[in-house]
């Protein structure tokens, strides 16, 4: 596919081609791997119409021997591994088996953030106070299970947590985060967030 489309980091048009022949029903997740290789910042990205429109990540992005051996090794374990991959909302996943031996870690969207993820459309609900509320009540049932678990997440854009994490006792490690290497609709993406990890234990 790489030859087929002459795929480079320079090659704009190889990746429009791909681009539109994916939107247009050459639909694998090989196909899908590609583009996001030679996206900007390796991200993918679809617009309200459910078609991928990442723009080309000219002279950053492409499939290199490296991106390659990672790939590989990550398929060779999983091959090894018991996992199971699931699509599917947190609220309706059953967690009542989980106890002392499981570890569970949440990354969701920020409440009241712009993320595109997080604007109802593109396919994607919008995360919303109900989904942060019923979020923390499956957190607290896991707490009660002795189920440990982490949660990433901002404090400035969500006051809803604090209160949370003071209710209950958790704990609160800061992380230092800046963005110069990200695409997120930060006005200054020198300056320090406040990016935090949630833990019970």
């Amino acid at each position: 596919m790489i030859n087929k489309y002459n795929l480079t980091k320079t090659n704009l048009q190889g990746f429009n081609d791909l681009r539109s022949d994916y939107n247009n029903g050459f639909k694998d997740w090989k196909v899908l791997y590609t583009l996001m290789c030679y996206s900007f910042n390796s991200q993918y990205r679809f617009n309200n119409d459910h078609q991928y429109n990442s723009s080309f990540g000219k002279n950053r992005s492409e499939y290199t021997s490296t991106t390659e051996s990672k790939l590989k090794t990550v398929y060779g374990k999983l091959k090894n591994m018991d996992i199971v991959f699931m699509a599917q909302n947190f609220v309706d996943f059953d967690f009542s088996d989980f106890g002392k031996n499981d570890f569970v870690y949440c990354d969701p969207p920020y409440l009241n953030s712009t993320a595109n993820y997080n604007d109802d459309k593109r396919g994607f609900e919008s995360w919303n106070k109900g989904y942060e509320l019923k979020l923390y009540e499956v957190l607290d049932n896991l707490n009660e299970q002795n189920c440990r678990f982490a949660v990433s997440n901002n404090l400035k854009s969500n006051t809803l947590i604090g209160d949370w994490i003071n209710r209950r006792g958790y704990t609160i490690y800061n992380l230092n985060n800046t963005y110069y290497n990200c695409c997120y609709n930060k006005k200054d993406k020198s300056k320090i967030d406040s990016e935090v990890l949630i833990t019970n234990y």
